[in-house]
């Protein structure tokens, strides 16, 4: 009798441990986090339940063999190619060297067409009302940043984040109308042409009409932004080269148009008595490329402290 009745608690016992063990399957596939990511190259789908999940999103990833809870994250923001694999390759050979964990999101242009709706950050729709922001594709970045880390059992408080071209374009956008976003430092490379911290111009050349005030400007300047040109883009021809009077009024190529807004953005600062936490470095011998320009943004990104805590915390 003892051993009957031992048996049927056993069977019970496992029977609802087999329940929980459902429940929480279950509540794993909910929330979409899915098991760690492989080791190498590779590439998932997210999902952003916070902001458009009718626009899931293509990230490819690279995963060194070790990972910590304090392995960086780091994003890379592809181009007007929207070419995101292609980037992500440019990073392989490279972060031999500084295994970190490399995302590079995929704005498709279905999903996120043209300058507007992708460098521009989807801040405003094609009619140009405002667009709320957690629909902006700058508020994406921060939501895949959370996701990566828990699902990876990650300490990062905040990530470094790259973009050339079209790419450096996003990002600097981002540091100026998204000033809580989690970045530690953001490196610009090779914008074709910018926003300028100007209340007196009009978006999207100025700030004059956009989500910003004195007291996010300020935010802004202190972010940890690089702005990264090569020495030698300087074609005032180039075919992806924005050529509207507004565009060229900040100077005829890219090199000229970054200085002018980093030399915008320092008077700017020193006009609202702040300090500005940007940098302007040139790369010798460098054009416009990308693969040229991510080993400096790497050495960069690398020097920042694995455990210093974001200036606006």
């Amino acid at each position: 009798m003892v051993h009957l009745v031992a048996r049927f608690y056993g069977q019970c016992l496992c029977a609802w441990v087999l329940v929980i063990a459902s429940v929480c399957q279950g509540a794993s596939a909910q929330d979409g986090l899915g098991e760690a990511l492989p080791v190498g190259v590779g590439q998932f789908t997210f999902v952003d339940q916070d902001g458009d999940p009718d626009k899931p999103i293509r990230v490819f990833y690279i995963k060194p063999k070790r990972v910590t809870p304090n392995t960086p994250v780091w994003l890379v923001m592809h181009g007007v190619n929207r070419n995101a694999e292609d980037y992500r390759n440019n990073w392989v050979e490279l972060n031999r060297r500084y295994r970190a964990l490399i995302l590079v999101p995929e704005f498709s242009s279905e999903d996120y067409p043209g300058s507007r709706a992708y460098n521009l950050g989807n801040m405003f729709d094609e009619q140009g009302q405002s667009v709320d922001r957690s629909l902006w594709s700058y508020t994406v970045i921060d939501r895949l940043f959370d996701h990566v880390v828990l699902r990876e059992g990650l300490s990062s408080q905040g990530y470094g984040i790259f973009g050339h071209s079209a790419g450096a374009q996003f990002v600097h956008r981002l540091v100026l109308f998204l000033p809580d976003a989690k970045v530690r430092l953001a490196v610009a490379a090779n914008a074709g042409w910018y926003t300028m911290p100007d209340p007196e111009v009009p978006y999207p050349y100025g700030l004059a009409d956009a989500p910003s005030n004195e007291d996010s400007l300020r935010a802004a300047f202190g972010h940890s932004l690089v702005v990264l040109l090569g020495k030698e883009d300087n074609d005032p021809n180039h075919k992806h080269l924005r050529k509207t009077p507004e565009a060229e009024s900040q100077g005829p190529h890219r090199l000229a148009r970054g200085h002018s807004f980093f030399n915008q953005a320092s008077a700017r600062s020193q006009a609202l008595d702040v300090p500005l936490a940007w940098r302007c470095i040139e790369v010798p011998r460098v054009g416009h490329s990308n693969a040229h320009m991510a080993p400096v943004a790497a050495k960069l990104m690398a020097r920042v402290p694995k455990t210093r805590k974001r200036e606006a915390d």
